[in-house]
C-alpha cells in the first residue's frame, strides 16, 4: 500500500479498513474535475472502505485529507438502479420495458442497528437489464447519485468545514449518514445542519454545471446523449429521480420540528425538499421562461421515484410523507432559518476554505 492508503486504512479501521476495489480509480475523476475550479485544493485521497453499510465521509487525519466511500454504498446504488430499470413497471416511457423479465426484483438491503447495509454475499439474486436504452439510463442514474455523494463530501473540504472543525477539535470527520448523533447544544445542531445544507447546495450546483457542459457539447457536436441532456426539463426529471432514490435509501420518516433539530443533518426528506426549492431558485435566477414547469417536472420525478423504490422493495409509500415534510410551514421556516444561519457560519469557514465561499444570505425571515 502507498503511504496515503496506509493512513486511510488506519483512519477507517472501524469500517473494516481500506479495500481494493476496481472502481476506486474512477472516483479520482471527481477530484480531477473539481480541481479545475479549485486549483488550491490540496491532495485528497479517495478510496473505499470495506464496510457494507451505506455511508460516505470526508476527513482530515495526520495532516492529510480523505474522502471515503463504503463499498456497500457503491454496491447498493448499482443494485438499486439496475433492479429498477430491469423492472417492467418502472419508467415505462423509457426504452422498451417489455424487454425485461416479469418477476419482481428486490434490493439487496438489510436493516442493521447502524442503518441499511448491502449484505455480502447478496441475499437476492443479481439482475441484468435487457433493454440497452434502459441499461444506459441506469448507468446515468448511478453516475448522478455517486457524483452527488462525492461532491457533497468534497464540499466539506473545499468549503472549509473539515478544516474549521479540525482546528476546533483536532479531529474532523463528516459522515453522510449520521442522523442519530445528537449534538450538545441547539447552536451546534444549527451550525452542523448549515454545513450539510452548504455541501448539498454545492453538489446540486456542480451537478447542474456538469449538465450544462454536456448540453453544450451535445449542441456543438450535433449528438444528443440518451435523452438526459436534450433539454433542462429532461435532465431535471432524471437527475431528481436519481437523487430522490438515493435519499430514499437514507429513510423517509414523518419528522416533527423538535426532532428535526436534534440531528447533525437535516432529515433526508427535508434535504430533498430543499434541493427542489434550490432548483427552482436556480431557474428563477436564470430567468427561465417557465419556472412553474421546472417545479412540476421535479415533483413528477419524485413521484415516479417513490413508485420505483416501492417496486424493488417492501417499503411502504412515503411520498405523502415527503410532500408533508416539504410543505409543512414550520419545517419550511426551519429550513430558511438554517439557510440564513450561513451568515453566522461563513466568516468562521473563510480562513479554511479552498475557494471563494457563497455570498451572505439575503433571506428575510420576517416575511415567513
Amino acid at each position: 500500500m502507498t503511504e496515503n492508503q496506509k493512513i486511510f486504512n488506519e483512519l477507517y479501521q472501524s469500517q473494516g479498513g481500506r479495500i481494493d476495489f476496481p472502481a476506486a480509480q474512477s472516483l479520482q475523476t471527481t477530484a480531477d474535475y473539481l480541481r479545475r475550479f479549485y486549483p488550491s485544493l490540496p491532495d485528497v485521497h479517495i478510496d473505499f472502505t470495506a464496510s457494507t453499510a451505506i455511508n460516505a465521509s470526508a476527513s482530515l487525519f495526520k495532516g492529510k485529507y480523505f474522502v471515503a466511500l463504503n463499498v456497500g454504498t457503491f454496491a447498493a446504488i448499482q443494485d438499486m438502479f439496475t433492479k429498477m430499470l430491469a423492472s417492467r413497471d418502472v419508467l415505462v416511457a423509457n426504452g422498451n420495458p417489455y424487454n425485461e423479465t416479469s418477476e419482481k426484483k428486490l434490493l439487496n438491503l438489510l436493516l442493521s442497528p447502524t442503518g441499511l447495509e448491502f449484505p455480502i454475499p447478496p441475499i437476492n439474486p443479481p439482475t441484468s437489464i435487457n433493454d440497452p436504452d434502459r441499461a444506459y439510463l441506469a448507468s446515468f442514474y448511478v453516475t448522478f447519485a455517486l457524483n452527488f455523494i462525492l461532491i457533497h463530501e468534497f464540499a466539506h473540504i473545499i468549503r472549509g468545514h473539515v478544516g474549521y472543525i479540525n482546528y476546533q477539535t483536532r479531529s474532523a470527520t463528516f459522515s453522510e449518514i449520521d442522523y442519530n448523533s445528537a449534538l450538545t447544544s441547539e447552536m451546534n445542531m444549527s451550525f452542523f445542519q448549515t454545513l450539510e445544507m452548504d455541501a448539498d447546495s454545492m453538489a446540486l450546483n456542480r451537478s447542474f454545471l456538469i449538465a450544462e457542459e454536456n448540453m453544450e457539447w451535445a449542441k456543438n457536436s450535433g449528438k444528443v446523449e440518451f435523452p438526459i441532456f436534450r433539454d433542462w426539463e429532461t435532465f431535471i426529471f432524471h437527475w431528481t429521480f436519481a437523487i430522490y432514490c438515493l435519499f430514499r435509501l437514507f429513510g423517509f420518516e414523518n419528522i416533527e420540528l423538535a426532532k428535526a433539530k436534534q440531528f447533525k443533518h437535516p432529515p433526508p426528506s427535508i434535504r430533498m425538499g430543499m434541493l427542489i426549492s434550490n432548483i427552482n431558485t436556480i431557474f428563477i435566477k436564470r430567468n427561465h421562461s417557465d419556472v412553474r414547469k421546472i417545479a412540476e417536472v421535479a415533483t413528477s420525478a419524485t413521484a415516479h421515484a417513490e413508485e420505483a423504490f416501492k417496486s424493488v422493495s417492501f417499503a411502504s409509500d412515503r411520498f405523502d410523507t415527503f410532500l408533508s415534510n416539504w410543505q409543512n410551514k414550520d419545517l419550511s421556516r426551519y429550513m430558511l432559518e438554517t439557510a440564513k444561519n450561513w451568515n453566522n457560519v461563513r466568516p468562521l469557514l473563510e480562513p479554511f476554505a479552498f475557494g471563494t465561499l457563497p455570498p451572505l444570505s439575503d433571506i428575510n425571515l420576517s416575511n415567513t
